[in-house]
């Protein structure tokens, strides 16, 4: 059961960063294709839809918080691991999502960088990226090392962690 949830809730992560970065991708295309006089607006635009998006996914994460925080797993069982990993993970991305917008608002404010929004956020807070990488890939390997010796669960895991 900890292992379902936390594939479900790992699809709800992948949307976001994937709708996210779609939505990057819009923004710069339509500022590009703009005049200099359209462009506040097209930005405000933007920044307005991710701050919606945000706000959405972190109402999303606290459900899953919530959700994991009320399972009655016992105290020390692998399932109660892995819910106090994904916890960390989930917090994880709560940071991130919290700065994001910070992030977005100082890369445009910074005249001087010609960097894409990706590289801005890799250069000035790569904590915010690595910080997810490290708490998923020791959820991952816990996944892992805790695999029931039948290989049960071994698909979900191979879902959940691809490419960890």
């Amino acid at each position: 059961m900890a292992i379902e949830d936390l594939l479900d809730s790992e699809l709800i992560n992948l949307i976001f960063i994937e709708t996210f970065w779609d939505s990057y991708g819009r923004y710069r295309e339509e500022w590009t294709a703009s005049t200099e006089a359209e462009r506040p607006g097209v930005t405000e635009r933007w920044l307005s839809e991710i701050d919606s998006e945000v706000t959405q996914f972190q109402r999303d994460l606290q459900q899953i918080q919530d959700d994991y925080a009320s399972s009655d797993y016992p105290e020390g069982s692998i399932p109660d691991s892995v819910r106090d990993l994904a916890m960390i993970h989930y917090e994880t991305w709560q940071r991130w999502a919290d700065e994001i917008l910070t992030v977005a608002d100082e890369w445009l404010q910074d005249r001087t960088s010609t960097l894409s929004l990706y590289g801005y956020v890799t250069e000035v807070r790569p904590e915010l990226d690595t910080n997810i990488e490290s708490s998923f890939i020791e959820l991952c390997a816990t996944l892992r090392a805790t695999q029931p010796t039948d290989g049960s669960y071994m698909l979900t895991i191979n879902d959940i962690c691809a490419d960890s």
